[in-house]
């Protein structure tokens, strides 16, 4: 799987210096647990 025309994105309310994690499943089942991603 491939984005062939990814749409850019500016986010300019964010401050600077911020992290907020974001949670993901590792699957499509609960069985292969989740995870965290880091958004800064």
């Amino acid at each position: 799987m491939a984005v062939l025309d990814p749409v850019k994105l500016i986010i300019d309310n964010f401050e600077p210096g911020l992290t907020e994690a974001l949670s993901s499943e590792n699957g499509p089942d609960e069985t292969m647990g989740k995870r965290e991603i880091p958004f800064c």
